[in-house]
């Protein structure tokens, strides 16, 4: 029990990952704040898929590209799926890849999602 305990537990990295892309969901989802809800430029063509600003290390772009990569993997086409699906989904996505590498480090643990 002990050892699958430590292995459901999420990298740093890939926590921050999991908030971001919530948080922009429930932000794009119920357009509230509406302060930031304001900052996202959706796609014309695509619902779901966010555009994106210039690259920096701001919550807007870090979170809409983490958005948009996590968007194609599960082909979500719009924000009405409940969230308890989509959080079960990006969990699985997240600890799957992280327990693909072991214990070693990769950049890829960081920046894919499966």
């Amino acid at each position: 029990w002990y050892q699958r305990r430590v292995r459901d537990l999420l990298a740093v990295e890939n926590l921050y990952r999991y908030r971001s892309v919530m948080e922009v969901l429930k932000i794009m989802k119920y357009t509230t704040p509406i302060s930031l809800f304001s900052l996202f430029r959706r796609s014309g063509r695509k619902e779901s898929l966010l555009i994106t600003p210039i690259p920096s290390n701001q919550f807007v772009y870090k979170s809409a590209w983490l958005w948009n990569e996590f968007r194609k993997i599960i082909g979500l086409l719009d924000f009405s799926s409940p969230l308890p699906k989509i959080k079960n989904i990006l969990l699985k996505s997240l600890m799957k890849i992280q327990e693909s590498y072991g214990t070693d480090w990769c950049d890829k643990n960081f920046c894919e999602f499966v």
